[in-house]
């Protein structure tokens, strides 16, 4: 399997990013400069490779059909010879779906029998032709990853457009992979994305983008149920119905036995956290359970336990071998030792679980916490950091690539704010002479 490379070209904020996927990814730079906007276009890359996004995807199919279902029962459509039809080509086509393969020449043969039945209603036909449109794609797995592909990216980015005619995305390797074009013949810009079948196993992606998601989503006693709504992005729903069922902390998947002291990830997350987030699906809430069983509620617990609990909890229930986490400044509510030994945890889980990160960073003990621990465990070469720098004369900003002995040049930048408080201070002392 070759390596991945993530290639942004004229999207939002960013003029030109290439970025070649390592297990672990920093990415650096100013506020506004472009990188949230590659993690979500990241994100949406990989989540539709994913067994989720097909399950999301069916889950949809299954609410066209209900939709169908319910239309027909309301608005007197009691043409009994098509009601018969219908109701034994549904069960044909669910059969078909559960394998992942549907007969569209069935259906075809349906719609042509009942055509003028069914262009006598709007709303009739516009179901019907968006499940034709939603079942061909089971036949077609590349046009269907296509298609999750524009679907996730679209709800990303809240369908705001980002991109112009000489906008291009690609996520690939030496096989193959996702490729991007947006057309500009229509308005709003339309994207086409083309996909061939490429080696890259990835079993879960998460984006961990707020400690608020505890808040944002209490109360919810279905993530479905939000998913269908449109209302949330994708990632939210999908790190909501992995927390949703941690409900405890007995279930460990992984096995350290063979890993020396202190190299243990769950043991450097668990001595932060002094306890555990989980799920009370009888009260649709989660809370915070002390080592010595003592519970609280989570909107009084500190933003950096959540935020670590967050990572904490997909360990124990919802994080296998080959997943993919995307984190967006995860150090923004930790003390800097914990930042320390945050990047411990990742570089632990990286090394010993196969587990890939892409983080977004303005902290540089973190980012030197990385870049030691990567070193320390051999990952130096897996490690790869980026930084982003402003087009003079633009608004747009490209990724630039650093070594490992380049970091300074990143340091620097990220210490700028040290020399204006120094600047001040002289001020200040200058002040009493």
């Amino acid at each position: 399997m070759g390596k991945l490379k993530l290639k942004i070209n004229d999207f939002g904020l960013i003029n030109n990013a290439e970025i070649n996927i390592g297990k672990i990814n920093i990415i650096s730079g100013v506020n506004s400069s472009g990188k949230s906007t590659a993690s979500k276009i990241l994100y949406s890359f990989l989540f539709s490779l994913t067994k989720e996004a097909i399950d999301f995807d069916n889950i949809e199919i299954d609410q066209i059909w209900r939709d169908l279902d319910s239309f027909l029962r309301f608005n007197n459509y009691s043409n009994e010879n098509f009601l018969k039809d219908y109701l034994s080509l549904q069960k044909i086509v669910k059969n078909d779906a559960i394998n992942n393969f549907f007969n569209i020449d069935s259906f075809k043969k349906f719609l042509e029998k009942y055509e003028n039945y069914v262009n006598n209603s709007k709303k009739l036909k516009s179901l019907v032709n968006s499940l034709v449109f939603r079942l061909e794609l089971i036949n077609d797995l590349n046009n269907r990853r296509s298609f999750l592909f524009e679907k996730t990216l679209e709800n990303e980015f809240k369908h705001e457009c980002f991109y112009g005619e000489k906008s291009s995305l690609s996520l690939c390797n030496s096989e193959g992979g996702f490729t991007v074009d947006f057309k500009s013949n229509d308005s709003p810009n339309k994207l086409k994305s083309k996909y061939s079948n490429f080696a890259f196993p990835v079993f879960n992606v998460f984006y961990l983008e707020t400690p608020f998601i505890f808040e944002i989503t209490e109360g919810w006693t279905n993530p479905i149920d939000e998913y269908l709504g449109g209302s949330f992005p994708y990632h939210y729903i999908s790190l909501i119905s992995k927390l949703h069922r941690n409900t405890n902390f007995k279930k460990q998947i992984f096995n350290y036995n063979t890993i020396q002291n202190n190299d243990n990830p769950i043991d450097v997350i668990q001595n932060i956290m002094n306890g555990k987030i989980i799920y009370d699906n009888n009260h649709y809430k989660f809370i915070y359970e002390t080592d010595n069983s003592n519970q609280y509620n989570i909107n009084n617990i500190a933003l950096g336990i959540k935020s670590i609990g967050i990572l904490q909890s997909l360990l124990i229930d919802g994080l296998d071998n080959n997943s993919f986490i995307i984190m967006d400044e995860p150090e923004v509510h930790l003390h800097p030792s914990w930042q320390v030994d945050l990047a411990h945890a990742i570089v632990l889980l990286s090394k010993y679980e196969n587990i890939n990160f892409y983080i977004n960073s303005h902290s540089p003990q973190f980012i030197e916490a990385i870049d030691v621990f990567s070193e320390k465990y051999e990952l130096e070469n897996e490690t790869n950091f980026y930084y982003t720098v402003k087009l003079k004369g633009s608004n747009k900003f490209d990724f630039i690539e650093l070594d490992h002995g380049e970091l300074e040049i990143l340091y620097q930048d990220l210490s700028k704010s040290y020399n204006e408080i120094d600047e001040v201070r002289a001020e200040n002392f200058a002040k009493k002479f």
